[in-house]
C-alpha cells in the first residue's frame, strides 16, 4: 500500500491458511509493504503462518513460517499491533517499522 495517509482501524492481513482435509498441511504467511506520510488507527497488521499438526514423534515443529511486514512512515499515531508470528510465537517472521526523515 502506498498512500499519503493511512487510517487503519480494521485488519490488514496476509495470513497463511490451514487445510482442513490435511492437518499436516498449512500455508506460510505472505508479505505486507506499507509506505505513507502518516499512519494512524487501532487496527492490526498481520502476516501469520497457519497452524498445522506434526505427526507424533516426527521431530517436526507445528506451524508454518510467519511472513514479512514493512511499514515506512513520516508521522505515526498508530496504536494497533503488528504480528508476523506463527501460533503466537514471536521470531517466526519479520516486522520492520521505520520512520523516514
Amino acid at each position: 500500500i502506498e498512500a499519503g495517509s493511512l487510517q487503519l482501524d480494521g485488519r490488514l492481513s496476509a495470513n497463511g491458511e490451514s487445510v482442513a482435509e490435511n492437518p499436516q498441511a498449512g500455508g506460510a504467511a505472505g508479505s505486507i509493504w506499507v509506505s505513507c506520510e502518516s499512519i494512524a488507527g487501532k487496527g492490526a497488521i498481520e502476516a501469520q503462518g497457519a497452524a498445522m499438526s506434526a505427526p507424533q514423534g516426527s521431530g517436526l515443529k507445528s506451524g508454518k513460517i510467519g511472513g514479512r511486514i514493512a511499514v515506512y512512515f513520516r508521522k505515526s499515531e498508530f496504536k494497533g499491533e503488528c504480528s508476523a508470528a506463527v501460533l503466537g510465537k514471536p521470531g517466526q517472521g519479520e516486522v520492520l517499522i521505520q520512520a523516514r526523515r
